[in-house]
């Protein structure tokens, strides 16, 4: 890894809704909000909530390159870990929500399973 952390924490308006909303909600706008901060998510984000009720989001990230052309800076990381078993139905939601163009963390969240499985199902599904 990198040795960079981003982290970006949204404040929590509503206090009735579950966790797992919450960041499925956050994971939308996750890669844009460190791309404009000059950062790529390059692993899986860890999710807490602080006590003056704010998510927190910390993942490892990359510096982008300031040469870097916008269309490029949000990429399918590498998965070369052996892809973990899971069943056909999140399959399927893994690459509908690809093919949506979610980005690999509103997937994962969405889906219940970790970043890596995403991104494994999601590469090379046509948005």
């Amino acid at each position: 890894m990198s040795g960079y952390i981003y982290v970006h924490v949204w404040p929590i308006l509503d206090k009735e809704r579950p966790f797992r909303a919450l960041v499925a909600e956050a994971c939308r706008d996750l890669d844009v909000m460190a791309q404009l901060a000059g950062a790529r998510i390059a692993g899986e984000p860890v999710w807490t909530v602080s006590d003056d009720f704010h998510l927190v989001c910390r993942a490892p990230a990359r510096p982008l390159d300031p040469d870097e052309g916008v269309e490029d800076r949000i990429e399918t990381p590498d998965v070369t870990v052996a892809p973990p078993r899971i069943a056909i139905e999140k399959v399927e939601q893994i690459r509908a929500l690809a093919r949506r163009g979610h980005s690999i963390n509103a997937i994962a969240a969405a889906v219940g399973v970790r970043w890596k499985t995403a991104a494994r199902y999601a590469r090379g599904v046509a948005a």
